[in-house]
């Protein structure tokens, strides 16, 4: 989990963003804390324009401790003594922000490579992160940097939303970069935006023959100052449900992944990637979520002021559109978007027992939990094998922890295989 602390700043550094509120309050961070306290398994990263500047660092710090959890913190090292003793103090693992030379005034450079400084005399645990904001940069800077803070690992994050041609630049422009570093002893380590079909086959044999680490586009579950979630920094373009919605880091998860797996199947008007070997043999699943959602963002705009329409009020030009606004929510994740405009549906097409099942899932994902039930059962008795939808339904009992209610649904369901298997043998009787 990520939680956006500020975007409170010193420099106008690539990827800052903008919020409302500026800081995230005491209180989400608790929730959030009190979310990952059993999530050992994955990092907790303090995250923002600077998060160091959090007017509250302390206590975020000292909160973190009471629940046994060692943060991440990312910064570039701009910020007063006193927080850069606290934590030395509180020794938080650093994730250290590199931008290009030229974005810093002279004086910034040289307080933040002193607080780089500091933190390794102090023996923090550190990692480099090296910001990537233009194709064609030279970024050979990185090499004196690593060597003259002694340090082997290095991630290269760029833009979630640069063009395929843009990121192929980049590794053309760095290729020999890479290759010297690797050779060197450095672990390079590529982040979720550079696919496969960003290397040339030269670049790309050379690396896997030194070693290619690539990080993929998966959920990092980003908590925004307003306390509400998002799929990662970039996807903040898709808000999510308050962070306050989700009982465990479980169920969070689950609805993430839910969206992830939805999202994974759509290639935004790009059909090179339909054909692309990586897609098919899974190395690679297409372009990243901010730009599949980006895309899906423009045509949900794009169809909307269809319905005002005439020739699209009513009748089958009317349902398509329905469906389709429908299924860019389910993507998304909109569930409530899902339900006005299968309601509508439903009232058009009661007999659609794909309308119900898709209704319920939104229903179950908003908490209507008894109109859920209503639609998987109303599915059932619509469809040729009524099992699929009620066991979509038993299976949601069963996270849920309602054990009761999935005992009975189980003995249902046995009783609806045992009538049909009866049926199928009575048939086969009067056919012989």
């Amino acid at each position: 989990m990520e939680l956006f602390l500020t975007c409170r700043q010193r420099c106008e550094f690539p990827f800052n963003q903008l919020s409302d509120p500026v800081d995230l309050p005491i209180s989400i961070v608790n929730i959030a804390i009190g979310l990952a306290e059993d999530d050992k398994k994955n990092p907790f990263v303090l995250v923002g324009n600077e998060p160091a500047l959090h007017p509250e660092l302390a206590q975020i710090l000292t909160q973190c401790a009471k629940h046994g959890i060692q943060p991440v913190i990312e910064t570039c090292g701009l910020f007063s003594d006193s927080a850069k003793n606290l934590l030395i103090e509180k020794r938080p693992i650093i994730s250290w922000r590199i931008f290009r030379p030229e974005l810093y005034t002279p004086e910034d450079l040289e307080e933040s490579q002193k607080a780089l400084q500091d933190f390794i005399n102090a023996r923090l645990q550190i990692q480099f992160i090296l910001n990537v904001d233009d194709p064609n940069a030279d970024y050979s800077f990185i090499e004196k940097y690593l060597d003259v803070f002694d340090q082997c690992l290095i991630l290269i994050r760029t833009n979630c939303m640069f063009k395929i041609s843009e990121l192929q630049t980049i590794i053309k422009n760095n290729a020999e970069l890479v290759k010297r570093l690797t050779l060197d002893g450095k672990t390079i380590v590529f982040d979720c935006h550079f696919m496969p079909c960003t290397f040339d086959d030269a670049t790309f044999g050379m690396i896997h023959k030194l070693g290619l680490n690539r990080v993929g586009c998966s959920p990092h579950l980003l908590v925004m100052p307003n306390g509400h979630m998002a799929h990662c920094r970039f996807m903040t373009i898709v808000p999510g449900p308050h962070v306050s919605t989700f009982k465990s880091m479980d169920h969070l998860y689950k609805y993430y992944y839910d969206v992830f797996r939805q999202m994974q199947v759509t290639v935004p008007d790009n059909s090179p990637c339909e054909s692309c070997i990586s897609r098919k043999v899974n190395l690679c699943t297409g372009f990243n979520m901010a730009t599949k959602a980006s895309a899906l963002l423009q045509i949900r705009d794009k169809i909307q002021p269809l319905f005002e329409q005439e020739e699209y009020a009513e009748g089958e030009k009317h349902l398509e559109l329905l469906w389709q606004m429908a299924t860019i929510a389910i993507k998304l994740g909109f569930h409530n978007d899902v339900i006005e405009c299968l309601e509508e549906v439903r009232r058009l097409q009661p007999e659609d027992p794909k309308v119900h099942f898709w209704l319920a899932a939104s229903y179950w994902e908003v908490e209507r939990r008894s109109d859920a039930e209503e639609e998987f059962r109303k599915c059932s008795r619509l469809s040729p094998n009524p099992i699929p939808p009620l066991a979509e339904l038993h299976k949601r009992f069963v996270e849920n922890g309602n054990t009761i209610r999935a005992h009975m649904l189980a003995e249902e369901i046995k009783k609806i295989i045992a009538n049909q298997q009866a049926m199928a043998q009575q048939a086969q009787k009067e056919k012989e």
